[in-house]
């Protein structure tokens, strides 16, 4: 099912129905891959957990590059992809300055 999910989602986009196959049957897709990783890759985030910092620095970073870079050369897969880039060593700074000391381990 989830390789049914996931080619339907990726021909939905260039086919131009995304909206309403696509878009249903994302989670599916993002649930299923997850679940087939190999061993390694569903390791990672088990000793450093970046999301809270990825989310909190995202948008504050996203602005900054905006304001930074030219408007005309900077279009929105460029921007998110940059911002997600620059946002992930702020990230993993903000878990081992701050975050995981107020963290409960198990």
């Amino acid at each position: 099912m989830t390789t049914l999910s996931s080619v339907v989602v990726a021909l939905s986009l260039p086919l131009g129905i995304f909206w309403p196959w696509g878009v249903v049957l994302m989670p599916l897709a993002i649930v299923g891959i997850g679940h087939h990783l190999p061993v390694q890759l569903r390791r990672i985030g088990e000793s450093t957990d970046i999301s809270y910092g990825l989310y909190l620095y995202g948008f504050p970073v996203s602005q900054l590059i905006v304001a930074i870079f030219d408007h005309n050369t900077l279009n929105a897969p460029l921007l998110a992809v940059t911002s997600v880039v620059c946002t992930i060593p702020v990230a993993y700074l903000s878990w081992h300055a701050i975050e995981k000391r107020f963290v409960i381990q198990n």
